[in-house]
């Protein structure tokens, strides 16, 4: 069974402050897939080296991140995990079991992709 903080991220520069939500999207956003209209999803807008910004995760996204990242980073979960499993390969299914079932789908996918490569 993995421990959490396969990816970390604590040397991400915080925001000064920021807020999040999890509204529904109203029409489709990017979040390295689609996030469909209707969708609920991560808003997250604050100020970081002085520049105000805001970051759409899709609530699967949000999950994988949850339970396998630490750190406070957007954009690029996927990615990273992509570059874990090539690097260490040792994901496994039970590692995925308190993942919600579309998080779960998603990351078998991408374990999926990982091996076919």
């Amino acid at each position: 069974m993995m421990d959490c903080c396969v990816i970390n991220h604590d040397d991400y520069d915080q925001p000064e402050f920021y807020t999040e939500e999890m509204p529904r999207a109203r029409i489709p956003y990017k979040c390295g897939d689609v996030i469909p209209a209707g969708d609920h999803y991560e808003r997250v807008t604050g100020l970081w080296d002085g520049s105000f910004d805001t970051h759409k995760t899709c609530s699967a996204c949000v999950a994988i991140k949850e339970k396998f990242c630490c750190g406070y980073f957007f954009g690029f979960v996927i990615e990273e995990l992509r570059d874990y499993i090539k690097d260490y390969g040792d994901f496994s299914v039970s590692d995925l079991d308190s993942l919600p079932p579309y998080a779960r789908a998603k990351m078998i996918n991408i374990i999926d992709d990982e091996a076919e490569t």
